[in-house]
């Protein structure tokens, strides 16, 4: 079941990580249709070999196969769902991944907002998407969730469990909280 007359749009933003879309894809599609969701699964991938840019991709593969009434859900590679997850439709900006193994399975930031999001497709363009100027891990989600509180868009959070796909440190992990503590990153690039 989606939203009045849509579907869900699942979009993954993806770079050489082959292993990680051989787990996720099989699981995904077992767990959505196990759902009984009307769902579309498009991966965007990044060719060059500049720092990953999560945000422009994700942009990208919204502005391909968004429709009006769409359910978008913004899904990382690495991150294959329980059982319970709930990728049904949403009312609002909707954080899934509070529960993941690499954090423990504890929601470790009260302001996380990455790694599985769903996003009525009105609001996402409401927002302006994501930032495409963050270049590297990490930032570009906290800076979208700052624009939905810029936009008065209450943000929801739904108890999913994700098994992290093991990968090496991307960076700069100190990024996301300068990012959180830094309202002025959330502008319009």
């Amino acid at each position: 079941m989606t939203s009045a007359g849509g579907r869900l749009l699942v979009v993954v933003p993806y770079r050489a990580r082959r292993r990680h879309w051989r787990a996720l894809a099989p699981a995904l599609a077992h767990h959505l249709d196990g759902a009984g969701l009307d769902w579309r699964l498009l991966v965007v991938e990044q060719a060059d070999r500049r720092p990953f840019n999560r945000g422009l991709l994700l942009n990208a593969g919204f502005a391909l196969a968004a429709e009006p009434g769409d359910t978008v859900c913004f899904h990382d590679v690495d991150l294959v769902p329980e059982p319970a997850c709930d990728y049904s439709p949403v009312d609002r900006p909707t954080h899934l991944a509070a529960h993941v193994e690499q954090l423990g399975w504890e929601l470790r930031w009260e302001d996380l907002f990455g790694g599985v999001v769903l996003f009525p497709a009105d609001d996402f363009r409401r927002v302006n998407g994501f930032s495409n100027g963050y270049w590297g891990w990490g930032a570009e989600d906290t800076d979208l969730r700052l624009r939905c509180e810029r936009a008065g868009l209450a943000v929801g959070r739904r108890p999913g469990r994700f098994r992290s796909l093991a990968h090496r440190p991307a960076g700069d992990s100190d990024r996301l909280r300068r990012a959180a503590a830094s309202p002025e990153t959330a502008v319009n690039r």
